[in-house]
């Protein structure tokens, strides 16, 4: 792998882009770290093309035991270069060291994952009324896909979406972020390094032209997008003229919920890494945080004093556990929010400004930052603000929280903490949300479902359900044997 290398992925070819450059921001100093290669829309045209020819060559002919181990070499690949694609992630997101290396090694048990799914996509026979008649299905690739993937997680999210497509059989044109692009991009020329033929999976990097242009393709079968909700309804609107398939995984504004009875110790950690780790750049950010009256004042306490072990500081560090926000307008986001909440009414009892001294004074940089008294219906408790800010609120009985928790139009993720395995059940399955931890946070798997309801999306990765996603289901029905 050619180390910060900024050239497109073509037909299983590193090609020079012809768009306008992107320039990559380092956000821990404020400064540019690369400068990276654009795509014309021609050369966007270049890669599905190739992307469909691939699945007429050499791929598409390909049996699935030989694509499973193909997979898992590029698995092998990914995990040989995991500093160097961690240290592009920790450069172009402020993604602290421990983390983006640990996001690469999580991403190739992703791929490797699914390289065991290849060999396993089957259809089943199915009874028929008419004697000697067979009647069965198959699943075949659904075909060219376009992988859009966000900035703030970039391997894992990339690997969400490659895993299932290439199990399956598909051929991938992929558009990583904009603001983060070249971690995303190394995928595809490992890919060529394990192996897999030329044009299964293309890298074509580029802003919001590149991405319309590519979810409006009619070479493209399929399109799997991580990102905002606006955007998605746009990408949705798009795909309808021509039913193509798609894949939302989108915004969120994740309850969790403490009841007086839990482990207090354990549910201060899972606060603070819920909304806290990756600056609160995530999807399922626990920023709408429920505490149960007999307790809340006592856990206030403690989650504030906790949220100091959460400073942030140098992302190249190992040491370091929480980096600067993806940008200048982040931080201005991210105050509008709070400010907001203030003028309301709301109590900063950590955090509340940017950092702009010492180590701070270059980039952005924003403290974890914790409110009580916000109003319900405040932006801060109804939007999804990815930064380290998080409402606290307090609540009395059950069903009073799991209304709070549903009043929502995102339903991404969610988490609780209490020692009644029967409340754990029943809360569980009353939230309206595509995920739900237990005395837990934000853990994940690839063999489990991931996706949202509501705002936060449609369809889901992870699973075989990701795998199904990536499919057509076809019925083979064969009449008069003897």
């Amino acid at each position: 792998m050619s180390a910060g290398g900024s050239h497109l992925v073509i037909g299983g070819e590193l090609v020079p882009g012809k768009g306008e450059p992107i320039v990559d921001i380092d956000p821990a100093t404020g400064e540019e770290f690369a400068t990276v290669d654009s795509a014309s829309l021609e050369q966007v045209d270049a890669a599905v093309e190739a992307a469909r020819a691939a699945l007429g060559g050499e791929w598409g002919r390909m049996d699935s035991f030989e694509r499973r181990r193909r997979i898992e070499r590029f698995a092998d690949a990914v995990i040989e270069h995991a500093m160097d694609i961690g240290t592009l992630s920790t450069s172009e997101v402020g993604m602290p060291m421990r983390y983006s290396v640990g996001e690469v090694l999580a991403a190739s048990d992703y791929l490797r994952h699914f390289a065991g799914h290849a060999d396993k996509v089957r259809g089943a026979v199915v009874p028929t009324p008419v004697a000697g008649d067979l009647t069965y299905t198959l699943r075949q690739p659904v075909g060219v896909v376009a992988a859009i993937t966000a900035w703030n997680v970039p391997s894992m999210l990339t690997a969400f979406k490659l895993g299932p497509a290439l199990a399956a059989g598909c051929s991938v044109v992929l558009k990583p972020a904009e603001l983060a692009p070249l971690a995303s991009r190394a995928y595809a020329e490992l890919a060529i390094e394990a192996g897999l033929p030329a044009g299964v999976l293309n890298c074509v990097t580029g802003g919001p032209d590149v991405g319309s242009h590519l979810v409006s393709h009619p070479g493209v079968d399929k399109i799997t997008f991580t990102g905002g909700t606006e955007i998605g309804r746009r990408i949705a609107t798009a795909a309808a003229q021509s039913f193509k398939r798609i894949t939302l995984e989108l915004g969120g504004k994740s309850a969790n919920i403490v009841f007086a009875d839990a482990d207090l110790d354990a549910a201060v950690d899972g606060a603070c890494r819920a909304v806290f780790l990756f600056s609160g750049q995530q999807c399922i950010a626990g920023s709408r945080l429920f505490v149960q009256q007999p307790i809340f004042d006592e856990f206030v306490e403690r989650y504030v004093a906790a949220s100091s072990e959460w400073a942030p500081g140098d992302p190249t560090s190992f040491d370091t556990a929480t980096g600067p926000v993806i940008s200048a307008a982040a931080v201005e986001r991210i105050q509008r929010y709070v400010d907001g909440a203030v003028a309301a009414g709301a109590t900063v009892h950590c955090g509340g400004a940017p950092l702009r001294d010492g180590i701070y004074a270059r980039g952005s940089w924003y403290p974890p930052t914790i409110l009580t008294g916000v109003p319900a219906g405040d932006p801060l408790c109804t939007d999804e603000i990815f930064g380290p800010v998080v409402s606290v609120q307090p609540f009395e009985t059950e069903d009073e929280v799991v209304a709070a928790a549903n009043a929502s139009s995102f339903g991404l993720a969610g988490g609780l903490w209490t020692r009644d395995l029967s409340r754990a059940h029943r809360v569980a399955a009353a939230v309206h949300t595509g995920t739900m931890w237990v005395n837990t946070y934000s853990a994940v798997t690839p063999g489990a479902p991931f996706g949202g309801v509501g705002n936060s999306g449609m369809g889901r990765e992870g699973g075989i359900e990701a795998v199904h996603a990536f499919t057509e289901v076809k019925t083979v029905h064969i009449g008069g044997i003897t």
